[in-house]
C-alpha cells in the first residue's frame, strides 16, 4: 500500500479503537506545505462517520520532499529524532501529568499546549515512532496555528510564545529528574543529550 493509504488505514483503526468511532468510517488528508514540520511529513486529516467528525494531526518520518529527507537521513541516527518525538508524547507526557498532580495542581491548564496522543494500544517500544504514524488531537480548533513560513524565521510574538513553550517543558523536564521517577531505560535513552 502507498503511504497515504497506510496513513488512512491507521487512522481509520485510531478512530474505532481509540475514539471509539464505528459504521463506514471516510478518511481525508491534507498534507502540510513544504517549509512546514522541518522533519517529517505531516498532515491535517479528518476522520468522520455518519454521527460525527474528528480531525487528527499525524506525523511520518519524511518521503516526500527530498530536502526533509536528506536532513533526517543526517539526523535520524544520531538522534533517534521519530522515535524521541513518540516517547515524549506517549510517555513524557504522562510522567509530567504526575508531577503536576504531586502539586494540587491543574493538569489540563498546565498541558494545554501539548497536542493529546490518540496512540493505538500496545507496548511502547524503542522504534514504534518509525513502526506507525504519530497521530494526535489537531489544535487547530483550540486556536493554535501552524507558522506559514518556518524557513524565513519567526516574528517576535511568535518567537516569545516558542521561548514560553520552551520554559514550561524545560522546567517540567528538570521536576521529572529532580524526583527519580523516570524508570524507562528508552525513555532514559532517547533523553541521553550528551551527544548534543
Amino acid at each position: 500500500t502507498s503511504d497515504v493509504q497506510r496513513i488512512q488505514d491507521h487512522c481509520k483503526k485510531v478512530s474505532r479503537e481509540v475514539l471509539g468511532m464505528s459504521g463506514d468510517i471516510e478518511c481525508s488528508l491534507e498534507p502540510l506545505a513544504d517549509g512546514l514540520n522541518f522533519l517529517s511529513d505531516a498532515f491535517f486529516v479528518k476522520v468522520n462517520n455518519e454521527l460525527e467528525e474528528k480531525n487528527l494531526f499525524v506525523k511520518v518520518p519524511p518521503k516526500s520532499n527530498e530536502l526533509k529527507l536528506k536532513l533526517f537521513k543526517i539526523f535520524a541516527d544520531d538522534f533517534n529524532l521519530f522515535q524521541r518525538e513518540f516517547y515524549f508524547y506517549n510517555s513524557v507526557q504522562n510522567l509530567f501529568k504526575i508531577v503536576i498532580e504531586d502539586q494540587e495542581e491543574d493538569v489540563e491548564d498546565i498541558l494545554s499546549f501539548i497536542a493529546k496522543p490518540l496512540t493505538l494500544p500496545g507496548k511502547l517500544s524503542f522504534n514504534r515512532g518509525l513502526e506507525e504514524p504519530l497521530t494526535m488531537e489537531d489544535l487547530s480548533s483550540s486556536g493554535y496555528r501552524m507558522w506559514k513560513d518556518e524557513f524565513n524565521g519567526l516574528d517576535l510574538a511568535h518567537t516569545g510564545a516558542c521561548l514560553d513553550t520552551y520554559g514550561k517543558l524545560h522546567a517540567l523536564g528538570l521536576v521529572l529528574f529532580e524526583k527519580k521517577i523516570v524508570e524507562d531505560e528508552n525513555l532514559v535513552k532517547l533523553m541521553n543529550f550528551d551527544k548534543m
